[in-house]
């Protein structure tokens, strides 16, 4: 479908926006496909592993003419202008393509200062998505950019103090408001995500931004959801959120131990996580929280402390479980395990070869590494299910049961996946890893029971509220 559109469309360029080694592969895939049937098509791309991988990429990959390094939206006007006027795009600044065989850079685009300049992002996509895929759909929109820590493991700090510039920027709250409302009165929508890595700065002024955005969310009726740091959070602050219309929050936690977490240099430490996974849990929110469970310096029972730790709150951890450290290039864990010899290449992808410290965590990933996209489906089912009640037009008090009834699903099938974690580091540390590809299948079957059981619930939300005669 999308080489068709491209090719029935008459058009000179082609862009896409790059999230991780696999969207890469997707790609170059694309693109070759594309080039070889209109070769006068210039295609490009961006995010955080093209500016930092850009010359692996361009020498593997024919079918992209240019990489737009970092921050976007002026680079690619630029492109854009002078590719429409015929004039030489190799002179954009903050480009990157291949020439003679050899790899060119045309210097660093500073960071856009002032985010209030930039038009709101085009929503023409909006109604197909809300014809056509009105359970699954979300619409994202960005406060602000960039991150005021410097986490190992983040490709946010290393993009943005890559070039010039001031590293955290916030929209004006009319501005963020003002896009709100366009999304309400213009296409109904009332239940938003914010994609930004850090909602609130944490000092007076930022506070004092944060209240005046959430009155205006609560004024619109607008509910919401975000991403924040445990270290920001308190008391009040939850309550002003839970208040205002926040029906999810996303919390990266990593680790449940203090000496990895320091590793990671996360800044934050476990009494901090305990406190305020408290907190949340008690309010009726949906709460998910992030970690990485494989690590090239932790241990089987950092691991085992990991599942215990994250499991006790009964929160989707069904991503994280099975989650490896993915070495991002220019993050400082990929360049500490380089200058340790312990990183590989696979394609677009990169992996750390071996843990240090146990190799007994080796072993248990290799056992388990089938299971873990079983996982994935599932959690984003029950994310899809919650994701489609919260844009019900339906009053917050209908809909405190159906919370319920999703967060009793969702508990059972964490303490199935916690019990069948367990028993695998049971068998890793008798050596019987072996013994672990029988409870593999087994744990298949509870899993797909599982999801229908998730489908079918779906479904009678569905005709509890006529979704189908309002729709």
């Amino acid at each position: 479908k999308v080489v068709d559109t491209v090719l029935n469309g008459n058009y000179g360029l082609v862009g896409f926006s790059i999230y991780g080694s696999n969207a890469m592969q997707w790609t170059r895939t694309i693109s070759e496909i594309i080039k070889k049937n209109a070769p006068d098509i210039h295609i490009t791309i961006g995010g955080h592993l093209p500016s930092f991988d850009y010359e692996y990429i361009l020498r593997s990959t024919d079918g992209i003419d240019t990489i737009v390094l970092f921050e976007g939206e002026e680079t690619l006007l630029e492109l854009v202008t002078k590719l429409k006027e015929s004039t030489s795009w190799k002179e954009t600044l903050g480009i990157a393509f291949k020439e003679n065989g050899s790899i060119v850079v045309t210097g660093k685009r500073p960071l856009i200062y002032d985010l209030d300049q930039l038009p709101f992002p085009a929503r023409d996509y909006l109604p197909y998505l809300m014809e056509n895929y009105s359970d699954e759909y979300l619409v994202y929109i960005n406060w602000g950019r960039g991150c005021y820590r410097s986490c190992k493991f983040c490709s946010v700090p290393a993009f943005f103090r890559s070039v010039p510039g001031k590293i955290v920027r916030k929209r004006s709250v009319d501005s963020i408001l003002k896009e709100v409302a366009y999304l309400k009165y213009k296409f109904g929508i009332n239940y938003i995500l914010f994609i930004d890595d850090i909602f609130i700065l944490p000092y007076d002024r930022g506070y004092e931004d944060a209240r005046k955005l959430l009155r205006g969310l609560y004024d619109m009726n607008i509910k919401f959801a975000l991403s924040e740091r445990v270290d920001v959070l308190n008391e009040d602050l939850v309550n002003l959120f839970v208040d205002s219309g926040m029906v999810r929050i996303f919390l990266g936690l990593e680790a449940a131990d203090n000496e990895i977490l320091k590793i990671m240099d996360k800044k934050i430490d476990t009494f901090q996580i305990i406190k305020t996974m408290n907190m949340l849990t008690a309010q009726e929110i949906d709460v998910e929280v992030s970690f990485i469970n494989f690590l090239p310096f932790n241990t089987l029972e950092n691991i085992e402390n990991n599942i215990k730790f994250f499991t006790r709150w009964n929160v989707d951890i069904l991503r994280s479980i099975g989650n490896r450290l993915e070495p991002y290039p220019g993050t400082m864990f990929y360049k500490e395990l380089k200058n340790n010899g312990n990183i590989e290449r696979l394609g677009y992808f990169y992996n750390y070869r071996y843990n240090m410290v146990d190799e007994r965590v080796d072993r248990l990933y290799n056992s388990i590494k089938e299971i873990i996209p079983y996982w994935g489906v599932v959690s984003m089912y029950l994310q899809s299910t919650k994701s489609f009640i919260w844009k019900l037009n339906v009053p917050s008090h209908e809909l405190s049961d159906l919370r319920n009834i999703i967060l009793e699903l969702q508990g059972k099938i964490v303490d199935e996946v916690k019990e069948y974690f367990l028993n695998a580091i049971d068998l890793v540390r008798n050596n019987k890893s072996n013994d672990i590809k029988y409870q593999n299948f087994e744990h298949k079957g509870f899993l797909q029971e599982a999801l229908a059981a998730i489908l079918d619930l779906k479904d009678n939300i569905k005709r509890r509220v006529n979704y189908e005669e309002k729709q």
